[in-house]
């Protein structure tokens, strides 16, 4: 059986190879034009950055200039990131999405399947809206540095800097949402199947369903991996981007068009963060119902085409084998890691604060001023 990257698959592996991710050709062997292509944006980010650095840092305060520095870091990162994930794990990515197309085709032969057409729609209509509301932020923001600026070519530059690994960071978070959202829906239809076998639905028993759910924990536990970097980047990003920003927000008195800036980049990081956090929960909870129920094997028993002892194997099987989300085994992403993230911003923006020099009346007249504002008159 020969199976063609077709619908939503061929719809992400396309993004993934626009933003330089992916450079597969099949899941055996890599494109070397595709490789190339995302090598040349990482050798025209740099020149751009060689430029930036030499010719605006005599623009910026010291503070300014210390937050500037520690945003490119973490750009240089998401490029660095980029680049290492599609020379490791481009063959890789390609093969979970594959074996997850079989999945879909072995599935679709016991009458288990959904619209692919509907979902494709859906993902593209939700891909316009974000991109749409995303280049109106970019582009409005491109247009308040060059009015506020006094050399637009700088102006320009500066604005490249930011907003290419940016975009290309916000467009593999969607990706990384969509596949999520994919591996969701195939859940779903996983516990419908459960729910038939302790139907005691003829054609259908418990050792099949529990291969199926063995094979999607073992796929979406690569997706996740494959995309390990990306989202470890990400979040070191977001609390960078978020802690220094609030930061600057607290303690300088901002142009009209820097204070735009900031509260851009604000709104987009914490979407992200957001999104991609509840993807990755909403996915582990769907995969959770299916362990839930899988108690029901045994109380409730299943058809009698297995004996007991098969059904207590198939039980603790699903049992020991839930799905998986953490970032390199270190950390699980969910509300907790989102809870954990803000708690460590609100530590590092307190010690920051804490440190600031007391001659700094401005800087404590403004916080000073923000708190009167926050706390309840009495």
């Amino acid at each position: 059986m020969v199976l063609l990257h077709t619908g939503s698959i061929s719809t992400i592996l396309t993004l993934l190879k626009i933003f330089g991710l992916n450079s597969s050709q099949s899941p055996l062997r890599t494109n070397k034009y595709l490789f190339l292509y995302s090598t040349v944006v990482a050798i025209s980010y740099t020149i751009l950055l060689i430029l930036r650095i030499h010719f605006w840092d005599k623009y910026e305060s010291t503070l300014q200039n210390m937050v500037t520095n520690l945003h490119l870091i973490c750009y240089c990162s998401i490029i660095l990131s980029t680049i290492t994930t599609n020379w490791l794990m481009s063959k890789k990515c390609n093969q979970a999405l594959t074996r997850l197309e079989i999945f879909d085709h072995y599935l679709n032969t016991l009458g288990f399947s959904f619209n692919h057409t509907q979902t494709e729609q859906v993902f593209k209509l939700s891909f316009c809206a974000s991109s749409g509301i995303y280049l109106c932020l970019a582009g409005a923001d491109c247009v308040v540095g060059i009015l506020t600026e006094s050399d637009d070519l700088l102006s320009m530059i500066s604005w490249l800097c930011a907003y290419i690994p940016i975009t290309i960071n916000f467009h593999v978070a969607v990706t990384i949402i969509f596949t999520l959202f994919l591996l969701n829906q195939r859940y779903r239809l996983l516990k419908i199947y459960l729910g038939k076998v302790l139907g005691y639905h003829s054609s259908l028993n418990v050792k099949q369903f529990t291969n199926f759910y063995l094979e999607l924990n073992e796929i979406s536990y690569t997706i996740v991996y494959t995309f390990s970097l990306q989202i470890t980047t990400m979040f070191l990003l977001i609390f960078t981007t978020v802690t220094l920003n609030t930061y600057l927000l607290l303690t300088v008195d901002l142009s009209s068009g820097e204070l735009f800036k900031c509260s851009n980049f604000l709104l987009i990081h914490c979407v992200e963060m957001v999104a991609v956090t509840l993807a990755h929960f909403s996915t582990k909870a769907r995969a959770e119902e299916i362990v839930a129920d899988s108690v029901k094997v045994i109380t409730g028993g299943s058809n009698f085409r297995t004996t007991f002892e098969e059904d207590i194997e198939c039980y603790f099987l699903i049992r020991e084998n839930r799905f998986s989300a953490k970032i390199f085994g270190l950390f699980s992403v969910g509300p907790e890691s989102g809870l954990a993230m803000v708690a460590a911003m609100v530590s590092y923006m307190t010690m920051l604060i804490q440190f600031l020099d007391n001659s700094d009346d401005a800087a404590w007249r403004k916080i000073n001023k923000m708190l009167k504002n926050l706390l309840p008159r009495t």
